[in-house]
């Protein structure tokens, strides 16, 4: 057995609030491992996974909190990198009881982004010959071609439909791959072939920066005490989304390198957070405050997603407590879906040839699967923006004027020298589909609260969608029968954040909490695929003597990489099916070892790691008692003889800190074991 050297990882203490009480080798056909890192150096830690929400804040100075005892303070951070606005806060609380007036947000950021709560959540990889813009956030140069809505890229379509739309979409921006157009492009494209996670690591990393020269003043503490930090994630985020926003996180500079004494991540869902802020918000800012059993319900408008959850308030004193009594429900209907309707129609409007003056590397003319956009769509876009906010149900015709080239066209009867004409019949087509959802989810929501015999009084809105007059509008229309009352809470743009903050200050006095920690090493086997020179070295490659096919062997597939997070209470399953070939006189034997490996570098091939892997298990079957008439037969077609395929799953549930592999054949086990992942901690009962 080859041993590769292994310590048992440097954690801290983790808590999180579920809302809603929520002959040959083998050859692999499928694979479904979500893939993450961990950077070299940093040590991994508990991490707690709660349910959070976003609201919206105005006009709010930073807080210069210096606290008087570094004995007993800690610092907290939250990050909501959301899908079209990212906010940053922290305080340095010396209590477990939560304040909104020790709360800082990020305001100052600097360059040519002024001072506002959040920034876009845009980043550009043009070059720009001037130091001081920054290619981030609104500080663009002129010609940037900037990488938005990135982070909707992170969660897998959730329908058929989607994915399908996703495909069309991708080689709608392609060109249906023709060589013609990438040729166009001469190699070096505008934007980053980088995958969602890294273009999201490279924006947080920007920051992150920024959060550092905001915090100068209290450099010695952040060396110096315990360091929380919360990253606020959509309700029904898949695992893998959440992951990659986790991993991006860390490696844009919120970990131990940079904080020497950080104890916990948490994920707090969305919703949640700005329950926490909403609610401390009116006990402490209002005469007003929620009472002990009564009940609301919470929604996130945001730019991607809208998350909507019912809560109930189990108490007051001496920290408020709230559960969530509902099933939290979500849905991808934020303001950014009105925009995409929006460049739906403009298109239609202007035509293909007009539309792409204004944004020639934009949805139908890029060679990439990203969502961009050049700098005449963003012009426009910023002013459709303005549109869209200043719109209600009273509003009359709209106007705009086109950027150059369009500055002076008249064409198909909306557009006369260059000014565009939006009907408020066409505005309000924007909004129906978004709207509509959002009437839904509510409604949804006050029905399970109904449900279970309680009465809904307040519906909280927050996001930045909040801020739409017609929005507001349409739900106190909806829900004006009921005689709910609609509330749009102060700073509701920044709601999210200053919840997450919230929450980690008064994590010490949570109960019923569940940890989540990230893996210490990665578990996984080798087998041989099919032989690409895309993927994989001519070192590795083999024509397999039975089957004829060409492969490369000694291929990894790890079903668990070092940095993916682990909950203690929830269980995830990976299968993966194998085949393998026999002729009659083979030994039917099969063995099938789990290695294990400590270091960051997750390796892709077998024959250069065997001195740095360890084997921690192995399953075996044994057919030989099996009639190889079972099996479907094949020949080779370099040789004409017959073998036969044998279709094997190897299935990996984790559940906490532990992991089981399993052999089947058809419904029979064939062999099993269970693996520990962390020393030193007892195995969970599957």
């Amino acid at each position: 057995m080859n041993k590769a050297p292994s310590s048992a990882p440097k954690l801290g203490s983790l808590a999180t609030s579920t809302p809603g009480t929520h002959g040959g080798m083998p050859g692999p056909s499928t694979t479904s491992t979500p893939s993450s890192t961990t950077p070299a150096g940093i040590l991994p830690h508990r991490v707690a996974v709660d349910s959070a929400y976003r609201i919206e804040s105005d006009d709010f100075s930073e807080v210069d909190y210096v606290p008087t005892d570094i004995g007993r303070t800690r610092l907290v951070i939250a990050i909501d990198y959301g899908t079209t606005y990212t906010g940053i806060g922290w305080a340095t609380p010396e209590t477990d009881v939560a304040d909104t007036k020790l709360v800082n947000v990020l305001q100052k950021w600097g360059g040519n982004m002024g001072n506002t709560v959040k920034i876009p959540s845009v980043i550009s990889y043009t070059p720009c010959i001037a130091a001081h813009i920054e290619q981030f956030g609104s500080d663009l140069s002129d010609d940037a071609i900037t990488m938005v809505n990135t982070k909707l890229e992170l969660d897998p379509q959730e329908t058929r439909m989607e994915e399908l739309d996703l495909i069309l979409q991708v080689l709608d921006g392609m060109k249906d791959l023709k060589f013609e157009y990438i040729k166009e492009s001469h190699g070096y494209p505008s934007y980053t072939w980088k995958g969602p996670e890294e273009i999201i690591t490279d924006y947080l990393s920007k920051v992150f920066k920024k959060f550092e020269m905001a915090t100068e003043q209290i450099n010695e503490i952040k060396v110096a005490v315990p360091v929380d930090i919360i990253i606020t994630v959509p309700v029904g985020w898949s695992y893998g989304a959440k992951n990659s926003t986790f991993k991006a996180v860390v490696e844009a500079g919120f970990n131990e390198r940079n904080f020497p004494h950080l104890s916990n991540y948490y994920l707090v869902a969305e919703p949640e957070a700005a329950a926490i802020y909403t609610a401390q918000f009116l006990k402490q800012e209002e005469a007003e405050n929620l009472k002990k059993g009564e009940c609301f319900v919470l929604c996130d408008a945001g730019g991607g997603t809208v998350d909507v959850v019912g809560y109930k308030v189990k108490g007051t004193d001496p920290s408020l407590e709230l559960e969530a009594i509902t099933i939290a429900t979500g849905a991808k209907c934020g303001s950014s879906f009105i925009n995409r309707k929006f460049r739906t129609w403009l298109r239609k409007i202007l035509g293909d040839r007009n539309y792409n003056f204004l944004d020639p590397r934009s949805e139908s003319q890029r060679v990439s699967g990203h969502t961009m956009e050049g700098p005449k769509m963003r012009e426009v876009m910023q002013r459709f923006e303005a549109l869209k906010k200043g719109f209600n149900k009273f509003s009359n015709d709209m106007h705009m004027d086109l950027p150059e080239p369009l500055h002076t066209l008249t064409y198909g009867g909306k557009v006369e020298m260059g000014e565009l004409t939006i009907t408020r019949d066409d505005m309000s087509q924007f909004f129906h589909d978004c709207i509509d959802n959002v009437i839904e989810l509510v409604q949804g929501q006050i029905n399970q609260v109904e449900g279970k015999r309680h009465r809904v009084k307040s519906v909280f809105l927050i996001g930045g969608f909040s801020e739409s007059e017609y929005l507001q509008q349409e739900l106190q229309h909806s829900f004006g029968m009921r005689k709910l009352r609609l509330r749009r809470p102060e700073m509701s743009w920044s709601a999210v954040v200053r919840g997450g903050v919230l929450f980690g200050m008064e994590q010490g006095a949570r109960q019923n909490q569940m940890t989540v920690i990230p893996s210490p090493k990665s578990y996984g086997f080798s087998c041989s695929r099919a032989f690409s020179k895309k993927m994989h070295t001519i070192k590795d490659v083999y024509t397999d003597p039975v089957t004829g096919q060409v492969n490369a062997r000694g291929q990894f597939h790890w079903f668990v990489q070092k940095g993916d997070m682990l909950h203690a209470e929830e269980e995830r399953v990976i299968e993966q099916e194998f085949f393998w070939h026999f002729q009659e006189h083979h030994n039917r034997h099969i063995r099938l070892p789990i290695y294990e490996y400590a270091d960051d570098d997750i390796p892709t091939r077998l024959e250069i790691t065997y001195d740095e892997l360890t084997t921690v298990t192995e399953l075996t079957a044994d057919l030989s008692r099996i009639s190889l008439k079972t099996f479907e037969d094949f020949h080779n077609p370099l040789t004409g003889k017959g073998f036969v395929q044998v279709c094997m799953v190897c299935k990996v549930t984790i559940k906490g800190f532990a992991l089981k592999a399993e052999l089947w054949l058809g419904e029979e086990l064939m062999s099993g074991s269970e693996v520990q992942i962390l020393d030193n901690v007892v195995l969970l009962d599957f």
